[in-house]
């Protein structure tokens, strides 16, 4: 999962951001700080892991503590994210139903037939192009 996270702070242009019609933190050697959708998307299936295991990622953690709190409330957001985006970018892909083996009372489904994916290792070259990290945007 590491490494796609990386590359997912990027660097735009003015011109990008204007395009954008937005406005965003700026860089300490030029450009502005952006980054797509599936970095977020990414972030937030890899928030969710660590959330989901936190003995293991935290094991020192205390569940009655403000930095559980703040966790759950980042999961929290992070589903609803993930829920929105699905519902945003449909996956039309055809995918059909057995009876398992482990539970015969439940349908289990198979894998989708067709799909159209993106390269992602185009993506990701793309991305890692215009790579850029939270030490080079200016300050407040």
């Amino acid at each position: 999962m590491h490494e796609l996270m990386e590359g997912t702070l990027i660097r735009i242009s003015e011109d990008d951001l204007k395009l954008y019609g937005s406005d965003s933190i700026p860089l300490k050697d030029g450009g502005y700080a952006a980054g797509l959708g599936i970095g977020h998307n990414l972030h937030c299936v890899k928030w969710i892991k660590k959330f989901l295991y936190c003995e293991h990622f935290f094991p020192d953690l205390d569940p009655s503590s403000g930095d559980f709190n703040y966790l759950q409330e980042h999961s929290d957001h992070c589903l609803d994210f993930l829920r929105q985006s699905s519902m945003c970018h449909l996956d039309y892909s055809m995918y059909t139903v057995y009876w398992g083996e482990r539970r015969q009372d439940i349908p289990t489904h198979n894998l989708p037939g067709l799909q159209k994916c993106v390269n992602w290792d185009k993506l990701h070259k793309w991305m890692l192009d215009r790579s850029a990290n939270t030490d080079m945007l200016v300050g407040p």
